[in-house]
């Protein structure tokens, strides 16, 4: 009866250990993944349909523009051009699915529009997320953390 007991807390504890350690793809805890998503992102790369975007198209669309993901499931997307004046701004609630392996974002204007960002990576200062805009357009961003 003891063995057993003991026999069974093993291998209750091997389980929680490896649901606790699971991680992303790329990197980073899926534990950790509300703390870390948690702060204002940069874009640091992009890429469209396996082309990196060249520095000036870089600069025109990403290089100015910030998502700020909040406690209490709120992400404020704002879009600047190459001469960081503002183009646009989101505000969409966000939420973790599929065993966090995706980053949904719906956001708050009519019509009703959702993102389903695939995460690639997730630590303190990355963030990796892959998603196809249509059948023709699928894109890998990589951010980092501008501020906590």
């Amino acid at each position: 009866d003891i063995m057993l007991r003991k026999y069974l807390l093993c291998v209750v504890s091997a389980l929680f250990l490896l649901v606790s350690c699971d991680k992303f793809e790329d990197g980073g805890m899926k534990s950790a993944s509300r703390r870390n998503i948690v702060g204002t992102w940069g874009y640091e790369r992009v890429v469209r349909n396996d082309a990196e975007l060249t520095d000036s198209v870089f600069a025109e669309h990403y290089a100015h523009s910030y998502v700020i993901f909040e406690r209490g499931s709120i992400a404020r997307l704002s879009w600047y051009d190459a001469a960081q004046i503002l183009q646009e701004e989101q505000t969409a609630t966000y939420v973790f699915t599929y065993n966090k392996k995706k980053l949904c974002l719906v956001f708050d204007s009519y019509p009703l529009q959702e993102w389903q960002w695939h995460v690639k990576r997730l630590t303190e200062d990355q963030l990796w997320v892959e998603y196809a805009e249509n059948d023709t357009l699928n894109y890998r961003i990589e951010f980092i953390k501008l501020k906590k």
